[in-house]
């Protein structure tokens, strides 16, 4: 009867033993599961930390890249809209890996998206540089091209204008002489104004030979003191211009040193002061006073 407690008492250590393990199994079971979760909790505040700054850094990117204008914008809006709303949700508590791992998916799907757009963008921009280099350079000639167009054409006017002024023909020694003519056809030198029934013209073409050949019509006109047509008194059209003449002289150039002579009849002339005016078409080319007494 003395035996029996030593007995329980070995048993008794032994369950005790065998709980104390247990209990230390536990414990040591709960500590590694304690630090496995905090590890996978800094794991995911830090997944989910890099997600939201590489989201916000699309965003930055996306807010210079979004303008007024270009067809692509409107893309562009769609995926900023896209960055927004995930921000949104990554920003509302905690989430789980798996959720990590949707909004990481997500986010490298919009990354990719997105960067294909710039790179479209970046394209349309060498593009147009590309073509802004071209017109630049077609200016830069074109304004070449018109500068040295703009001086031929200068030094063709001046050219042009000199040949002209060579081209103009020269009118010398013009002469009026007053006549009576008698009735054997001879002429008589007078002055005296009641006596006079024939005024002759004569002048002198200077030679040119850049003039050209051509034919030269000349009014003459006579005007007394009171500014009467003397002679056929017709009337022409030139241009704007309406003249009184008193003869007209036709005649071919051809380049040469050629003499003008017209015999004008008149009649009934008085003493005093007479003009006359020699015009090449609406020009006034020569001209001179006559006193008859």
């Amino acid at each position: 009867m003395e035996k029996q407690p030593k007995v329980y008492s070995n048993s008794f250590k032994i369950v005790i033993t065998l709980l104390s393990f247990l209990l230390l199994g536990s414990f040591f079971y709960i500590y590694k599961m304690s630090s496995h979760t905090k590890d996978v909790i800094l794991d995911l505040r830090s997944e989910k930390a890099t997600l939201t700054y590489n989201l916000e850094k699309l965003k930055l990117s996306l807010d210079s890249a979004v303008n007024d204008k270009g067809h692509l914008n409107s893309e562009l809006l769609k995926e900023k809209k896209k960055v927004d709303e995930l921000l949104v949700q990554l920003k509302k508590g905690n989430l789980s890996k798996e959720q990590i791992k949707n909004f990481k998916a997500n986010s490298q799907n919009l990354e990719a998206r997105i960067n294909g757009l710039m790179s479209e963008i970046d394209d349309y921009k060498k593009k147009i540089e590309d073509t802004n280099s071209e017109l630049t350079q077609s200016k830069a000639s074109n304004d070449t091209l018109n500068s040295r167009n703009k001086n031929l054409s200068e030094k063709l006017q001046e050219a042009s204008e000199k040949i002209s002024k060579a081209s103009k023909l020269t009118y010398y020694s013009f002469e009026t002489k007053t006549f009576k003519k008698r009735r054997s056809g001879e002429l008589t030198a007078t002055e005296k104004a009641s006596r006079i029934d024939i005024l002759k013209i004569s002048f002198i073409i200077g030679e040119n030979e850049l003039a050209g050949t051509q034919i030269k019509k000349f009014y003459i006109q006579i005007t007394d003191s009171k500014n009467n047509i003397i002679g056929n008194n017709e009337t022409t059209s030139l241009g704007e211009k309406v003249l009184d003449y008193s003869a007209i002289i036709t005649t071919k150039y051809n380049k040469k040193t050629t003499r003008i002579e017209k015999e004008i009849p008149v009649q009934d002339l008085e003493s005093g002061n007479y003009s006359v005016n020699v015009f090449d078409g609406e020009s006034l080319i020569l001209k001179t006073n006559l006193v008859l007494r």
